[in-house]
């Protein structure tokens, strides 16, 4: 219902790798640029390449969850698998992005 509050992943969890490498850091900068070039089929595959590299990047960085889909059947493990990350919707991936980049200790959770 539009204006409702659905917490998708309420009580549940994700563990993140703590450290953030230089590379890291330069796809973070790269990934808040803000798109100047149209989206068309010149431009796409660079955007998709760009997406691709980040979700590869951070399943190095999320190393476990119990994060359920819709129908609340698990997903998949997505340490090392980016195939997982791209199956997200924007906010749960923003979310990860935001959230591996400033953990601290390691370990956070998600509660909507």
């Amino acid at each position: 219902n539009p204006g409702t509050a659905h917490y998708v992943h309420q009580g549940e969890w994700v563990d993140f790798l703590p450290i953030v490498s230089l590379a890291d850091v330069v796809q973070l900068i790269d990934d808040m640029k803000p798109i100047e070039e149209p989206l068309d089929s010149e431009h796409l595959p660079v955007v998709a390449a760009q997406i691709n590299a980040r979700c590869k990047r951070l399943s190095k960085q999320v190393v476990a969850w119990n994060w359920t889909d819709l129908a609340g059947d698990p997903l998949p493990q997505p340490h090392h698998r980016p195939e997982v990350l791209l199956d997200l919707n924007n906010d749960e991936l923003l979310w990860l992005i935001v959230q591996a980049q400033t953990s601290e200790s390691g370990s956070d959770q998600k509660n909507g």
